[in-house]
């Protein structure tokens, strides 16, 4: 005899914000409203849809929301390391930059690799991300031209000797470099 493998979808539904209005005996839109922590709800009832969210342990679809109000609540971030030291301790500042936000923070790592970058890039602005930040200045052509044409705000941090796509946060190579040479021949 043989067995039917059943999918993962046949054994399993996702819990939907109908169905915590449906228990909570709320409206959808109210459910919505709370989760978002958006708009006037009584406390009572905040109390009871929350503690129905708590019980079937629901998760918004931040994509479906993303949708209507044409924002993903995203932050991209496009680092080339995490065994750099640098960059944990920034990823570490973007995390409190964004705590107490309705923002978070998706990570990419390019291994140092122009090509991956463009592809992590791309990648990453199909999800119509509120921002992208995105270490260093050198990029290829189609990722230069796929952020100037994202229509999302773009940053690009540790270096400012550079046409930057939008901003810049950091500081100039070129200008410590003269700093640390002026100052080694006053030295002497």
């Amino acid at each position: 005899m043989v067995k039917q493998r059943q999918r993962l979808t046949d054994q399993k539904s996702k819990v939907t914000v109908s169905d915590v209005a449906r228990l909570a005996e709320v409206s959808d839109s109210t459910v919505s409203r709370i989760m978002r922590g958006q708009g006037l709800v009584a406390d009572a009832t905040r109390e009871k849809v929350m503690a129905t969210v708590l019980a079937l342990g629901y998760v918004p679809n931040r994509i479906a929301g993303s949708l209507t109000s044409l924002d993903s609540r995203l932050v991209g971030v496009v680092i080339p390391s995490l065994s750099n030291t640098v960059f944990p301790e920034i990823l570490q500042g973007i995390t409190a930059g964004l705590a107490g936000t309705n923002r978070q923070s998706v990570i990419s790592v390019t291994d140092y690799d122009l090509d991956k970058e463009e592809v992590v890039v791309r990648n990453l602005l199909a999800w119509q991300p509120a921002a992208v930040l995105i270490a260093g200045s050198t990029h290829t052509e189609a990722t230069r031209r796929m952020l100037e044409n994202s229509g999302v705000r773009v940053v690009e941090f540790m270096e400012i000797d550079h046409n930057s796509v939008d901003a810049a946060v950091g500081f100039s190579h070129l200008s410590s470099g003269k700093a640390a040479v002026r100052h080694m021949v006053r030295r002497g």
